[in-house]
């Protein structure tokens, strides 16, 4: 647990990091990042296959929650992209989002955790800003479970944060009154091209491939080794950056490992003046991950 002090609210953020960053802002970064992405020794670094976020809340009443938000358990993403949808296959939107408890977070994860890979945040917040979490939360639970289910990073109509485990964390900060001004600046348009986006002849139930042309099937060796700046252009999607967002998480915590080539302007000058709100920095240590703790007084 973090020694946050008594009496006052929190919002928390806790992000674990992908195997390798997927810089999509430039084709070329992203590229050598997927096949970083892929590489087992990569994931064995990571502790996971995938990076995730996490949203919690210690609210002044002493009243405490960790949520997060997943999908695609079987993998079938992973699967996609090796059947020739590429970078479509992260881009998809699937219909099997389901909210994890702190009980039903996986083993992975876990590990991962307790190995020190968060990257964590706790952001002081007023005391009815943290009730207003929760009522959000619960809230969002008595949405049409069709509507909950969504789940992938682009932005949609009711979602513009898209509905992935990033955009939802952020979202639910934001009803707490955490990263105020940030979100819209974790949100990166992508211009895509058949040279790295595809689709198989059978799309899988549950699946809606982004809204884009249609495009014949990338082989993994022409995506993992092509010009992803050459090709047809297919269309452009907006979509929720994990990698933004730990940026800004690794800035609060002071020891940014700039893990971006290219970090939008925008968000750095938004990311200094969110952090220019808080008189004091408190840096803690949970097991062997380091955090933050902003106060605002």
């Amino acid at each position: 647990l973090l020694p946050l002090p008594e009496g006052r609210a929190f919002v928390l953020l806790v992000q674990l990091p992908g195997p390798a960053p997927v810089d999509l802002g430039n084709p070329a970064e992203a590229q050598d990042g997927l096949r970083r992405f892929l590489d087992p020794l990569a994931v064995w670094r990571a502790g996971t296959e995938l990076g995730h976020a996490m949203v919690g809340w210690r609210c002044a009443d002493g009243t405490m929650g960790l949520v997060s938000k997943s999908g695609d358990p079987d993998n079938l993403g992973l699967r996609l992209l090796f059947q020739g949808w590429g970078l479509a296959a992260a881009l998809s939107r699937y219909s099997d989002g389901y909210l994890v408890t702190p009980e039903a977070i996986p083993a992975r994860q876990r590990r991962a955790l307790a190995s020190g890979h968060a990257s964590i945040l706790a952001e002081e917040v007023p005391a009815a800003a943290c009730q207003s979490l929760r009522q959000s939360l619960v809230a969002y639970l008595d949405r049409p479970e069709a509507e909950r289910a969504r789940y992938g990073m682009v932005a949609e109509s009711g979602a513009p944060l898209g509905t992935g485990c990033g955009g939802f964390a952020v979202w639910l900060a934001g009803q707490g009154g955490a990263l105020r001004g940030l979100d819209r600046h974790f949100l990166r348009p992508v211009l895509l091209r058949d040279s790295f986006v595809g689709q198989g002849p059978v799309v899988p139930p549950g699946v809606t491939p982004p809204a884009v042309a249609p495009a014949p099937p990338v082989p993994l060796l022409r995506l993992l080794r092509g010009d992803w700046d050459r090709g047809r252009v297919l269309g452009e999607v907006v979509l929720f950056d994990m990698e933004l967002l730990l940026y800004s998480l690794e800035r609060a915590n002071l020891a940014p490992e700039q893990r971006l080539d290219r970090v939008p302007p925008g968000l750095d000058q938004a990311t200094r003046h969110w952090l220019g709100h808080f008189a004091r920095r408190m840096p803690v240590r949970v097991g062997q991950a380091g955090a933050m703790v902003l106060l605002r007084r």
